[in-house]
């Protein structure tokens, strides 16, 4: 799976299962590199990131929303004809 500028993107602990936890945060992808993922995050508890550590390990899940369901559809039908 790949990640794009104007993504949505929640992040979670790494090592829980998704459905165990709630999102840490939740944001929009608005740069991507080859090294890194860049995410304006939402309002979100700084405490909460900060009881983690430094060595903490997070999981960034890619949201569906109303452009993604668009350019699945989009592409389904192209892959059609």
């Amino acid at each position: 799976m790949y990640f794009d500028s104007g993504d949505i993107a929640a992040i979670y602990q790494q090592g829980h299962s998704i459905d165990e936890q709630t999102s840490l945060a939740r944001g929009l992808i608005f740069r991507v590199t080859t090294n890194t993922i860049h995410i304006t995050i939402e309002d979100n508890d700084d405490e909460q990131f900060n009881s983690l550590g430094d060595t903490c390990h997070f999981m960034i899940i890619k949201m569906a929303n109303d452009v993604t369901y668009r350019r699945l559809k989009q592409y389904v039908k192209f892959k059609r004809y």
